[in-house]
């Protein structure tokens, strides 16, 4: 089944923004408010994996649908716009592999409290390289243009 031209030239700029957007609440006030109220770090950590889990699955979503939607066509890969999407696919990766080395590699670290100031900061740097990825993919995606550099589909009415 083949999305609507109208759609698939708006579906990776509303993923970017969901991605961007909860990844700011997250890492803005979720992430915040758990270490401000817990009792302590033995019951903040748990809650902040949790959340950081759930972060990481809908990265992941939001991610590959960008990813998905903007890549260029074979018969359309010899179009100038086609390095402009390459790019913005190459910050979106970047993005999806922050998200992924953080949930697989530094929050079972937190988890088992190794070293636990020293891998906090980690994960917030971690964290914040997938904040400033998604952040340029949005800006990217955001032009007067679709994903790939074309003038937009007409509208979907």
């Amino acid at each position: 089944m083949q999305l609507p031209a109208c759609i698939k030239a708006r579906l990776p700029l509303l993923a970017a923004a969901l991605w961007w957007g909860a990844l700011t609440a997250i890492g803005g006030i979720v992430m915040p408010l758990f270490y401000m109220h817990a009792a302590g770090a033995a019951m903040a950590v748990p809650l902040a994996a949790s959340v950081m889990t759930a972060s990481m699955w809908l990265s992941v979503a939001c991610g590959f649908t960008v990813v998905l939607a903007i890549r260029p066509s074979a018969e359309e890969a010899g179009h100038a716009w086609a390095g402009r999407a390459l790019t913005t696919t190459g910050w979106a990766l970047a993005a999806l592999l922050a998200a992924l080395l953080l949930e697989f590699a530094v929050v079972p670290r937190i988890l088992m409290r190794e070293n636990l100031s020293s891998l906090l900061g980690a994960g917030a740097a971690v964290y914040a390289l997938q904040w400033l990825c998604c952040a340029v993919v949005l800006w990217r995606l955001s032009t007067s243009k679709d994903a790939q550099g074309r003038p937009h589909a007409s509208s979907c009415d």
